[in-house]
């Protein structure tokens, strides 16, 4: 892992570019890149809240689905769908969502 001089691991943007990378390759290595951005928060005045707050929630609750942890991915879905903006975002948690409920 490489990080400058300026504290780059401290900051909310590297963790979420640390776990989309890792999604690609192997997506439970991510969870705890998602887990830190949210942990720390957003880290700046150029806030996106689909990017910043939205997006590691749903790809956890993506990730908590395939490796088969529904509770956990419903939490995660339920968040997205109370503070999201973006229509599209909500209508992708919603299905999500009933396909978790039809399989459990």
């Amino acid at each position: 892992m490489v990080i400058d001089n300026f504290g780059t691991k401290h900051k909310q943007r590297f963790w979420l570019s640390y776990g989309d990378i890792y999604s690609l390759v192997d997506p439970t290595k991510s969870i705890k890149a998602y887990q830190k951005a949210i942990q720390i928060g957003p880290d700046s005045y150029d806030y996106n809240i689909e990017r910043m707050l939205i997006h590691p929630h749903l790809m956890l609750a993506k990730i908590y689905l395939l490796t088969n942890q529904l509770e956990q991915s419903k939490t995660h879905l339920d968040f997205c769908i109370q503070n999201s903006h973006n229509s599209n975002s909500i209508l992708e948690c919603k299905q999500i969502k009933s396909f978790i409920a039809k399989a459990i």
